[in-house]
């Protein structure tokens, strides 16, 4: 009774606090915005490269966050992070209390805190190459648009794609090498096949690291 009390008590405080930095952060956004007249976010597809940041790990977000606000011709994206940030605490918050509340108090297992930090780092880790995804598809439709100012890539992009789903790094270099209006589609493919690699390496790890504690941990 008394862990449920105690763990009931944590949750109201973070509601409140949480809720007054959720508050204060659109607050901000809303009086830099009237005072501009227009939304204050990046141009274009910019800010889904934020959000994708954001959703990694709670740092990012944080200063994200900080200096979104501080921007003020980026104070919505950084009420968006402030928000994502709130979010990953609120998933620790609530996974911390569940597991006191459910284990048992001299149990030495690390294995619920292992799975509670996999869980929420595996759903960030899903969200952000989706979102990643999205600014490299938006920002190919954008420049594609252009006039093209040379010839398009012809069969060497297949060896590119498959270089990018073997080997991660290419498809980011590819990315931004591949940037002009008859290439960039090839580009924003390649990365995501280097996304779809790393979320399965991201979803592989959170998955096993588990495993292999409640396999070999003594106990």
């Amino acid at each position: 009774m008394g862990a449920l009390c105690a763990g009931l008590c944590c949750l109201g405080g973070w509601a409140v606090i949480g809720g007054a930095a959720g508050w204060l952060a659109h607050r901000r956004m809303r009086s830099v915005e009237a005072s501009a007249g227009h939304r204050a976010e990046p141009p274009h597809e910019g800010r889904w490269l934020w959000y994708a940041g954001a959703v990694t790990v709670w740092l990012a977000a944080a200063v994200l966050a900080v200096v979104g606000l501080l921007k003020r011709d980026r104070v919505r994206v950084g009420r968006d992070c402030t928000f994502i940030l709130l979010g990953h605490f609120t998933l620790v918050t609530v996974g911390s209390v569940v597991t006191t509340m459910i284990g048992d108090p001299g149990d030495m297992d690390p294995l619920p805190i292992v799975v509670l930090a996999c869980l929420v780092a595996g759903g960030g880790l899903t969200v952000a190459p989706v979102l990643a995804a999205v600014w490299a598809m938006r920002r190919a439709k954008r420049i594609a648009a252009q006039p093209p100012t040379g010839d398009p890539p012809g069969a060497e992009r297949f060896l590119l794609y498959g270089a990018s789903l073997l080997l991660w790094p290419v498809g980011l270099v590819m990315a931004f090498v591949y940037a002009k209006p008859e290439n960039v589609r090839v580009g924003a493919i390649g990365l995501c096949m280097s996304l779809a690699q790393l979320w399965l390496i991201a979803v592989g790890t959170c998955v096993g690291l588990p495993l292999l504690v409640a396999a070999y941990w003594p106990g």
